[in-house]
């Protein structure tokens, strides 16, 4: 609804119809029923911005280089060649221990950034909270700054640059194979609600 009193229209994509068969607002379209993969190109080549909770059109948002935001689980090392992404991560909540992890437990004790199977965090007791939509929408007016003005706040940008001084401090304590790829930057701008420690 914000997106659309911005004078945009939202398209909703992928294949299910029934996600948000309840969303009464004339700016909006959900074409899921009609799609095409010709379309898919068409319309992600032309878009203002992508939003995604991760999908396979993820790479092809990123392949046209077109701005993101991705509210995600983890991070997907693909994607730090642009400057015009935003991740929004999922907190992740640990049952047995009654408590949300931060990053550095996240890295260091479970892992749990590099894993994008859902049977991992089944197994480990680990349950993936998703963001609320004043988040999503805060981190989507991060990724409109952006794009307008080349620049999000300046707690943001000083949150994700602590954010990946951790995340490479780890790949260099582990040796991760990925290490050259993110020391190659640019970086994705990581929205602030995970606590780094």
């Amino acid at each position: 609804n914000y997106i659309t009193t911005r004078n945009y229209n939202v398209i909703i994509m992928g294949h299910d119809n029934s996600r948000f068969k309840n969303l009464k607002n004339e700016k909006v379209f959900d074409y899921s029923s009609i799609r095409k993969d010709i379309l898919d190109f068409f319309l992600i080549k032309n878009c203002y911005g992508y939003i995604s909770d991760c999908t396979g059109l993820d790479y092809l948002a990123f392949a046209l280089k077109k701005p993101m935001l991705l509210n995600s689980p983890f991070l997907n090392y693909f994607f730090n060649k642009h400057q015009k992404i935003i991740y929004i991560l999922k907190n992740q909540y640990i049952l047995n221990k009654n408590k949300q992890l931060n990053l550095k437990e996240m890295l260091y004790e479970y892992n749990t950034m590099f894993k994008v199977k859902s049977e991992f965090y089944e197994n480990n007791k680990i349950m993936l909270q998703d963001n609320n939509p004043l988040e999503i929408l805060e981190a989507y007016k991060q990724l409109e700054s952006l794009i307008e003005n080349n620049r999000c706040e300046k707690r943001i940008k000083n949150y994700s640059e602590r954010f990946w001084s951790e995340y490479k401090k780890f790949l260099d304590d582990k040796k991760y194979r990925e290490k050259n790829h993110y020391d190659s930057g640019p970086y994705p701008i990581i929205y602030d609600n995970i606590k780094l420690d």
